[in-house]
Formats: structure tokens, sequence, C-alpha cells
């Protein structure tokens, strides 16, 4: 499927979701402080700003639709030992010379 169909397929289902609340592109366009023609071009075209997309998808109640995009990749067992493996516990201290031990009185 070419980017632009997926576009249209997008809006296409924006429309259908639209439409099954009953609502009109003008109204939809008000509550998401949009214009009409952007509303219209988004749904009809595909074609918009991301941040429209997101206020339309969000005022219709389908923005979990996309969430998936946003959550943070799931760690794989070898990523998740490698992040467990416990760091340095201890700092070196400074860099003085070592002091030879003296001899003991036994």
């Amino acid at each position: 499927m070419s980017d632009h169909a997926i576009a249209q397929a997008i809006g296409n289902s924006m429309e259908s979701h639209r439409l099954r609340q009953n609502m009109k592109q003008t109204d939809l366009a008000k509550r998401v402080m949009l214009s009409r023609s952007t509303v219209q071009t988004l749904e009809n075209q595909g074609n918009g700003k991301i941040s429209s997309l997101i206020s339309i998808l969000r005022e219709l109640g389908e923005l979990d639709r996309i969430m998936a995009l946003v959550q943070p990749p799931e760690l794989s067992p070898i990523q998740l030992l490698k992040s467990s493996t416990k760091g340095r516990q201890r700092a070196s201290g400074s860099e003085s010379p070592i002091e030879t031990p003296q001899e003991s009185d036994w």
C-alpha cells in the first residue's frame, strides 16, 4: 500500500468515526479549533498536520489507535539483563601513593 493510499484510508476512517457520532465537519472543526477545510482535507485527501490529526482523533475518542507509536519499545530479555547488572559499588578514592607497611613488633 502506498503512502498516499494509507493517508486516504486514515482520512476515510476518521470520516466514518465522525459520521457514526452524527457530527458535522463544522462541529468537529469548532471542537478542535480547526477550520472546516482542514477537517475536510484530512478526511478526503489524508493531507494535513500531525497535530491536527491528533486533535481530531482525540475528539472522536480514537486516539488510542495511534498510541502504540509513542509507547517505549519493550526490552528484549538480553537488554533487560544488561540493564539490571550492577555497576560499580565504590569509588576508587584519591590517587595518593600507597604507603609501605611498617614492620610489626611481634
